[in-house]
């Protein structure tokens, strides 16, 4: 009997293959782009899952809520974080802290800037990245221990047989001469810690005093720890007071003020509230996204199926009424049109998976992953549950129909299909609202990105050059940066240069204080030089700049953003000082204020200094402070701003005496911002793309089916004086209509979700409810050409050869 099923089935998808065709390709391409989104979101889900300890291994996090600032939290710890809580509960069996610095590496007469992972011992016990040769052991012992991985070996090396090399390590003013122990494999993308250079956290020590131990209100970096066999976390939880009790928390900070967190390994990278450490984390609401669209996609093109199997039904009944007639029951024909559904998914499953291949490139390039479409038991597994769905949804209600179809009915020309009429349009309508929806959410994306790409940010970051400064120590700095720039001053491509303490493209430095009314405030902080003002191209709207020749502007000048003076309802801020217990000061002018952060948030109040001397007393926390030179900024003439770079870098080579030149352009960075953005953006345009695409084959097959079918009504309204331009109109107006319809549906599902989207960001370009209007008249311009396609020549054929068909 199945047999018999299957080569039923064959014959009618090859007696039909225009449909046949439209329906597989359309099948094909909606089955693809879920198999891809699949991969991503399976790869999401499963991060971190390769090490063996998952289940028992948590990151600590930092949370603080005192009385005078809004509550606030961190996956960066206290130095002393990891260490004590292994030390405090025998639960705990290991622990250790994770450090991600830059780090000057230096083998022969080379250098390079490099990230280093600093770790405690038990880090190689917790974590499972594999060791391909040498051993870790050494971490125990000997803090000149080194751990590379193999693409990094190579890096440096040119060679993957490192045991027993050495290279210099330099961080501050230290210098350590490293040998290699240890060759890592490469950790896998789906890793939340990212491994090249793996150093004993000893070195730390060498650099920070170890009483910083103690020092609970700074942190510095991530803690893991790691739970004996079958203890739940909540045993530790519990005993967290005895915790805050032996470091006196509660008399350090006040009762309940700082308090820590534990967060399973598994669930760190689709955790992104605290997303402010070296770990890859990932947004989740990106995996839904991605799913809907797969869902629209997949949508389109069942209903493509469904409408057409209804819309071929007329074609078909007096098949069926013939097989009713020689003893088929309702149950064997419900079975035969499923089994053409099934068998059309299975044909085109194969085609989907040429095309998922053929597409994946392009995919990882969208959205930055290196995927590879294998197939393991899980994903089979989806596979043959997505065609079981697929056919049995797209086939199911044409097999229902058909099967309750009675033959002396078909026989004597009375089908009993006309219910068909209105789920065919719902259908069309539902197809479209899809359509629209991501049309519309593609246009206010690309909307969106244009003007974080374009508007003024307040500063020219165009043919500026951020260079990372490297680590020495606080005396040395000085004197290096004035060689340098002095140097630089030298070159005619060299428009002006200025040094800063933060970077756009990170966090900028933090000041809480008391104000003379004992009300707590934060502002925003960057130790600058006279000139950076100038480099940056700010504008200055009252007061003054910092003035090199004004010797009392080194230590005393503040100049302060529009956000600080609006913040302290002042009129006149020049002259006046800050309102908290500071040393001798003047505000000297205010910056228009300029987005040091992303538009994803607001412009706080900031604070440009040239020294912190004179406030140091009057600050009761500070964030992400470094108190001297960390970034050099250089204005690069537009005349020929490669030859610029060159002469910027052999100055430097000339005063590091050829240490790591890093650098990159703050247009670069201000655009690297928004990069998820425009992955995102990417994928939803290609995927746009595709539903249109296969909606357009659905209305193609639909529409050329119904002028089939009304050929004779064409005919008849010609013979009656209807022109071709009257048949063309009736024939599109019909589905003109469900467009619009599908557009009234559309626009506020659109404008929920696009408005969820925009209330990320503190700057938006808003929602244009002209778009709204244009995307409907588009759409429907489009469907009636789609369909006018198919009409013209049926109202242009010969009355006469129409009328003796029937």
């Amino acid at each position: 009997m199945l047999k018999n099923y299957i080569r039923t089935a064959i014959r009618a998808l090859i007696r039909q293959r225009v449909y046949s065709a439209i329906n597989l390709i359309g099948l094909a391409v909606s089955m693809a782009v879920v198999m891809l989104v699949i991969l991503f979101i399976k790869q999401e889900m499963t991060y971190d899952h390769f090490h063996q300890n998952i289940a028992s291994i948590y990151q600590v996090n930092h949370h603080e809520s005192p009385d005078h600032r809004d509550p606030f939290g961190s996956s960066s710890t206290p130095l002393g974080l990891a260490p004590s809580l292994k030390a405090v509960y025998p639960d705990v069996i290991a622990s250790s802290r994770f450090m991600n610095n830059p780090t000057v590496l230096t083998i022969g007469e080379e250098s390079i800037l490099q990230d280093v992972q600093y770790v405690d011992p038990d880090f190689f016990q917790m974590f499972s990245f594999p060791t391909v040769r040498g051993t870790s052991a050494g971490f125990d012992r000997d803090p000149t221990s080194l751990a590379l991985t193999e693409s990094m070996a190579d890096r440096l090396f040119g060679t993957t047989d490192v045991i027993g090399k050495t290279l210099t390590l330099s961080i501050a003013s230290l210098e350590k001469e490293m040998m290699v122990r240890a060759l890592l494999a490469d950790p896998p993308e789906a890793s939340s810690l990212q491994i090249a250079v793996v150093a004993p956290f000893e070195l730390v020590y060498e650099v920070l005093p170890r009483e910083y131990d103690d020092y609970w209100q700074s942190i510095y970096t991530q803690s893991f720890v790691q739970l004996a066999s079958g203890v739940p976390i909540s045993t530790v939880e519990a005993k967290m007071q005895e915790f805050y009790d032996v470091h006196n928390f509660d008399e350090r900070f006040g009762k309940g003020v700082v308090h820590f967190s534990f967060l399973p390994l598994s669930k760190v990278h689709l955790y992104p509230t605290f997303a402010d450490g070296p770990l890859k984390t990932s947004n989740p609401m990106y995996s839904l996204l991605l799913g809907m669209i797969a869902l629209f996609l997949l949508i389109v093109a069942v209903v493509n199926y469904t409408t057409l199997a209804i819309g071929r039904s007329v074609s078909r009944v007096r098949e069926v009424g013939v097989r009713k007639v020689l003893g088929a029951h309702a149950g064997q024909v419900r079975r035969q049109f499923l089994a053409e559904s099934v068998l059309l998914t299975l044909f085109a499953l194969p085609v989907a998976v040429v095309l998922a291949e053929i597409l994946l490139p392009q995919f990882n390039q969208f959205v930055h992953r290196d995927l590879q479409l294998g197939f393991d038991p899980l994903l089979l597994g989806l596979l043959a549950l997505l065609v079981a769905i697929i056919g049995v949804v797209s086939g199911g209600y044409p097999a229902l129909v058909m099967a309750r179809l009675r033959p002396s009915q078909v026989l004597k020309g009375h089908a009993g299909l006309r219910s068909r009429t209105l789920l065919m349009k719902s259908l069309v309508v539902l197809q479209f609202t899809c359509a629209v929806v991501l049309l519309i959410g593609t246009l206010l994306i690309g909307r969106q990105l244009s003007y974080l790409l374009t508007t003024d940010l307040g500063f020219r970051g165009d043919q500026v050059v951020s260079i990372f400064l490297p680590d020495v120590s606080d005396e040395s700095m000085g004197d290096f940066v004035d060689r340098f720039q002095a140097r630089l001053q030298q070159e005619p491509l060299i428009l002006s240069t200025s040094w800063s303490s933060n970077a756009f493209g990170l966090p900028w430095a933090e000041f809480g204080y008391f104000d003379k009314t004992d009300n707590y405030q934060q502002m925003r902080v960057n130790m600058v030089s006279d000139s950076y003002i100038n480099t940056m191209g700010m504008e200055i709207v009252e007061g003054r700049g910092f003035a090199p020749d004004r010797p009392s502007d080194k230590s005393e000048a503040v100049v302060v953003n529009e956000a600080f003076v609006q913040k302290q309802g002042w009129d006149q801020p020049i002259g006046k000082s800050l309102p908290g217990s500071f040393g001798t000061h003047e505000i000297i002018g205010v910056v228009k204020n300029f987005n040091f952060a992303s538009l994803h948030n607001k412009v706080e109040p900031l604070m440009l200094l040239q020294s912190t001397t004179n406030f140091r007393e009057g600050v009761s926390d500070v964030d992400n402070f470094r108190g001297i030179p960390s970034y050099l900024q250089i204005r690069l003439s537009a005349q020929d701003i490669p030859v610029a770079l060159d002469r910027v870098k052999a100055s430097w080579s000339e005063i590091t005496k050829d240490q790591a030149f890093h650098y990159v352009f703050i247009d670069d960075i201000i655009a690297s911002q928004y990069e998820d953005e425009r992955a995102f953006h990417r994928v939803i345009v290609a995927s746009t793309l595709l539903t249109l695409f296969v909606a357009a084959l659905g209305l193609f097959g639909l529409s050329s089916l119904i002028v089939e079918q009304r050929s004779k009504e064409i005919g008849v309204r010609k013979v009656l004086g209807a022109s071709v331009p009257d048949i063309l109109t009736l024939l599109s107006r019909e589905f003109g209509i469900l467009v619009l319809i599908a557009n009234v549906i559309a626009w506020p599902l659109s404008w929920f979700a696009i408005s969820k989207w925009l209330g990320t960001f503190a700057f938006h370009a808003g929602i244009q409810p002209l778009l709204f209007l244009a995307v409907a008249i588009g759409m429907i311009l489009f469907t009636a050409l789609t369909v006018t396609l198919q009409a013209w020549r049926t109202a242009n054929r010969n009355p006469v050869t129409t009328l003796r068909y029937e």
